[in-house]
């Protein structure tokens, strides 16, 4: 069967349907089925042919199958929404094909990684499905051949014919990745873009509460890509200059950790480090060159990180357990609080203040185990969060922005090749247990 694209929805849909109703009706009787191979075609878009597994990993994946199979979405919407996918795969590898976009061969090495840890996986599983199934009195030996026995059985092809199926798609999705690529290369959201991008963010990020806020901070400083756009709770940020050491009184008595070394600084070298330290801040240092010595001197890995370091560990009340006590009470005491919580009163620290030349307090706190130096890094109102030019928020928003906007035009002339496509479907080829489901049982 051809269908243009052209056709309205709604009768695409109604014509899917009756397909699929005989289908079923018809198909499950595996003698009235033709031999099509172990992965016929079951579409082609523009002439390029779109197979079985094809359609099978798109309807395996995607990500309402698990509803699926625990019956909380209808069975022939998901079909359908599955093909619509499939179908739309199709038209972007014809347009790919169109434009002889290539695999270079770092595309090469990607596929075959990927290929690699695909192909891994999927075995581990028929092995740990294997070894669960059996007894211990009558394991089979769980050797390749029989793992790929067991493949083959479920599958109905072999796992080297599973390998080859899965690089042609691999291949094929890598190849319209580079066909958005090709299409969005010139894309370029200017300032108002990056400008609208974010109040859109702050205005969805302004309902959320300030746990998901702490969550959202902490993977932006971890670099993990996500971006704090609103502050739910007025707040602060500071950096550590740390010096954690044994808990032995010497050098000569400090114990190797787990891992059978010793710790960075012992009590005698951490006092060593901090009295070099306290020379230096003593004579008058910019914050600027405070973040230089924690560069230098601190052993704290958090701080090793270029956003972290940036943008320091976030202080609110409800954050204590979080956090050691010594670093909340530096904290409070940089950000200019005198009267600490209840929560953080410890008679068994000792503090002393240094001023940066441009004005922020150095607070260095000695206690059991650490001598810390803690400065404010900034102070965050309830609100939008504050951003210049240039910084992580304003550059992670022009990938946002950029996303968008690629995002926009692809799908604009997607929806042209769309429109134009012509789609034969080979319904016969399908097997029944995808759309069986939508036919009522018969009474």
């Amino acid at each position: 069967m051809v269908i243009n694209m052209r056709l309205p929805k709604k009768l695409l849909a109604l014509l899917v349907a009756a397909m699929c109703a005989v289908l079923a009706a018809g198909g499950c009787n595996p003698q009235k089925t033709p031999d099509y191979g172990i992965n016929p075609v079951a579409l082609s878009v523009n002439g390029v042919d779109i197979t079985l597994f094809d359609f099978d990993r798109f309807y395996t994946t995607n990500e309402k199958y698990y509803y699926l199979t625990h019956g909380a979405v209808d069975a022939q919407e998901y079909f359908e929404t599955v093909l619509d996918e499939v179908v739309r795969y199709g038209v972007a590898l014809s347009k790919a094909q169109e434009l002889n976009i290539q695999l270079t061969a770092e595309d090469e090495d990607e596929v075959q990684n990927e290929l690699q840890t695909q192909c891994d996986l999927t075995f581990e599983k028929y092995s740990k499905t294997l070894a669960d199934n059996s007894t211990a009195s009558a394991a089979p030996a769980l050797d390749s051949k029989t793992v790929e026995a067991a493949f083959r059985e479920d599958k109905g092809y072999s796992f080297a014919e599973y390998r080859g199926f899965l690089a042609r798609f691999l291949r094929n999705k890598k190849i319209i990745s580079k066909l958005y690529e090709q299409i969005t290369a010139d894309v370029a959201p200017d300032e108002e873009e990056i400008i609208a991008y974010i109040q859109l963010n702050v205005s969805e990020q302004s309902l959320d509460s300030f746990s998901t806020f702490v969550t959202r901070y902490n993977s932006f400083v971890n670099e993990k890509g996500d971006v704090p756009f609103f502050v739910p709770e007025d707040c602060f940020t500071v950096d550590q200059l740390l010096l954690q050491y044994s808990s032995d009184e010497s050098e000569s008595t400090a114990e190797p950790d787990a891992s059978g070394t010793l710790p960075a600084y012992t009590f005698d070298t951490a006092s060593v480090t901090a009295s070099e330290i306290d020379s230096i801040l003593s004579v008058g240092v910019s914050y600027d060159d405070f973040i230089d010595l924690i560069a230098r001197y601190g052993n704290d890995e958090n701080m090793q990180g270029d956003v972290f370091l940036r943008w320091g560990y976030l202080i609110h009340n409800t954050l204590f357990e979080d956090y050691e006590k010594p670093l909340l009470i530096g904290a409070y005491y940089a950000h200019g609080i005198e009267q600490l919580p209840p929560e953080l009163s410890n008679k068994n620290t000792s503090s002393q203040y240094f001023e940066t030349t441009d004005g922020k307090r150095i607070v260095k706190i000695t206690a059991k185990g650490s001598i810390r130096y803690v400065v404010e890094n900034r102070s965050l109102a309830k609100g939008p969060m504050p951003y210049v030019e240039g910084d992580e928020v304003w550059n992670l928003s022009y990938d946002g922005a950029l996303a968008a906007a690629s995002d926009i035009e692809y799908d604009d002339q997607f929806e042209v090749w769309f429109s134009e496509a012509n789609v034969t479907y080979y319904y016969d080829r399908f097997k029944s247990n995808y759309i069986s489901p939508a036919v009522p049982e018969q009474k």
